[in-house]
């Protein structure tokens, strides 16, 4: 990834295989998060509801779901969709319309950070699959899913998102620091990329405020 893109920090994704449990209510006053996420959180979102005492907009509506992406045999090959998708609508918007990050919506809503990922960003999100999610040990989700667990969930999430626009052509071998705090290995070989020991299956998934990439494991944080 460029240089000014490594500089910058990033955010996201972890949820549960079910979905139900996973979505609060929408009227449920928002749980407190530690003093450490607040501050990690504030520094790089100043203008996040929770930071400046202001309400959170409503929660996105999903709309119907758009073609889905085939993530069930993944390519060894990246698939540019930046034509299909661009301007699609925002990062949450984009990934809510689509089959394949039911999980990762969930997860986004349940750590109430889609506020953030509606942005203006821009950002570049490393999304995981239905697949991706699955394959966690049995349990892992439906713990992190846990009021008690929120500051846990919010630390993976931010482990996946560089609130910077990346495209495919900016990718470079490399570690980017995340939001989380700690860096994620970007390697670029022979048309392939991987983050750590993630495959990126398709690139360039637009939004207007930002890029997915879609990969087919879920990154966790070296202290989780």
């Amino acid at each position: 990834m460029k240089t000014k893109c490594l500089s910058i920090v990033s955010l996201f994704l972890l949820a549960t295989t079910s979905i139900a449990s996973a979505q609060t209510s929408g009227s449920e006053a928002p749980a407190e998060l530690s003093p450490a996420i607040m501050k990690v959180l504030c520094k790089h979102f100043p203008l996040n509801s929770r930071c400046t005492g202001e309400a959170a907009p409503a929660a996105v509506e999903e709309t119907a779901p758009a073609e889905a992406m085939d993530s069930e045999a993944p390519s060894a090959e990246m698939e540019d969709s930046s034509d299909a998708s661009a301007a699609a609508g925002t990062i949450v918007e984009v990934a809510s319309a689509n089959d394949s990050f039911k999980t990762l919506v969930a997860a986004i809503k349940a750590a109430e950070l889609a506020e953030t990922l509606s942005g203006e960003g821009p950002f570049t999100v490393f999304a995981p699959t239905e697949e991706a999610f699955a394959a966690l040990p049995p349990g892992t989700v439906d713990t992190l899913l846990k009021p008690e667990n929120k500051d846990t969930l919010i630390k993976i999430l931010t482990y996946h998102v560089v609130p910077a626009k990346a495209v495919s052509t900016d990718l470079e071998s490399g570690d980017v620091t995340t939001v989380a705090g700690d860096p994620v290995k970007v390697t670029v070989e022979s048309g392939a990329v991987t983050v750590n020991n993630a495959n990126v299956v398709q690139a360039d998934v637009m939004g207007s405020n930002g890029v997915i990439h879609v990969i087919d494991k879920v990154l966790l944080p070296p202290d989780l």
